[in-house]
């Protein structure tokens, strides 16, 4: 005999009444269904409210299949409920791939040089990073070589004194 996962047993149930308990639901669904295992009524982390839905699952796979086919529509406590099979949450759908920060992205050179070990960026001569050291440089410490046209004197004047 096969037996089934976990996500088969599983159900979501939205629309829930906000005084609807996990005692009101179990005997709701065992009721008209079949035997549940268990309720996970989803709860505000910081109000501790519930949030309008839950997870319900049964003992077998069959019982949550019935209730996904006969108990669409039904009202509990006042309001329609919307009930559709759980998915499973935390794996990567196919359709992001592609998107993003992948692997296959290229990183654009930076307008400031290649990082050093240290995490300081150290600029090149004209604006883009040095192709001759590739970084290897800047990384043991050493000077990135310059050419005259991009040096930089920066001159000081003293401060006036005030009267």
């Amino acid at each position: 005999m096969a037996t089934s996962s976990a996500n088969e047993k599983k159900i979501f149930v939205g629309n829930l009444d906000f005084g609807a308990t996990e005692s009101d639901l179990k005997v709701f669904f065992e009721c008209a269904v079949g035997p549940v295992e268990g309720i996970n009524i989803r709860r505000d982390r910081i109000t501790k409210q519930h949030r309008g839905f839950a997870f319900v699952t049964f003992a077998s796979a069959a019982d949550a299949k019935r209730a996904l086919d006969t108990m669409q529509n039904v009202v509990h406590k006042g309001r329609t409920l919307t009930i559709k099979p759980q998915i499973a949450r935390g794996g990567k759908s196919s359709g992001a791939a592609g998107r993003g920060k992948g692997k296959g992205r290229k990183k654009k050179p930076s307008l400031w040089g290649d990082k050093s070990s240290d995490g300081w960026f150290t600029p090149s001569a004209d604006g883009e990073p040095d192709a001759s050291t590739n970084g290897k440089a800047a990384a043991a410490g050493a000077a990135p070589a310059a050419d005259a046209s991009a040096k930089v004197s920066i001159t000081l004047a003293p401060e006036e004194e005030s009267p």
